[in-house]
């Protein structure tokens, strides 16, 4: 929490509604299993961020929407080394939501090799972990990325 404030960057924590409350985030993002969602809103008031995962499921999206999830994630885009299980979702539910005008966060796979795909569907935010943290060069691999933006 301190670098991110130092930083003025956002934290958001994954799957703990209790952690986020208490350490002071600026939002939560929970799993299909990971809580209810108008409860977290609830919880978290207005300000708080509250994003949820929806894979490739457009109506649970629109249904988390009016529970009052700012973002959606889907995915996996791609083929994922950090959740292989992960089922695919085709790179058109993107489209698909934001004529719905959902806040979307694709993930799944995205590295630099692929950001061109991804691109012309036009999410909202990214979400990497190995695109990044598994290479060999951490900062390299992040301002390959930011590049594109």
């Amino acid at each position: 929490m301190a670098l991110c404030k130092h930083y003025h960057a956002l934290s958001i924590i994954n799957d703990d509604l209790t952690l986020c409350l208490s350490s002071g985030a600026d939002g939560v993002h929970l799993g299909k299993r990971d809580g209810n969602v108008q409860e977290a809103r609830e919880a978290l008031g207005p300000r708080k961020i509250l994003g949820v995962t929806c894979h490739a499921d457009l109506d649970y999206a629109l249904t988390m929407q009016t529970h009052g999830a700012d973002y959606c994630a889907f995915g996996r885009l791609f083929n994922s080394t950090t959740k292989p299980e992960a089922p695919p979702c085709p790179l058109e539910i993107l489209q698909k939501a934001q004529q719905h005008d959902l806040k979307t966060v694709a993930i799944g796979g995205i590295n630099t090799t692929n950001i061109d795909i991804l691109l012309p569907y036009r999410p909202s935010m990214i979400a990497v972990i190995a695109g990044v943290f598994g290479q060999a060069d951490i900062q390299h691999a992040a301002r390959a990325l930011a590049n594109h933006f």
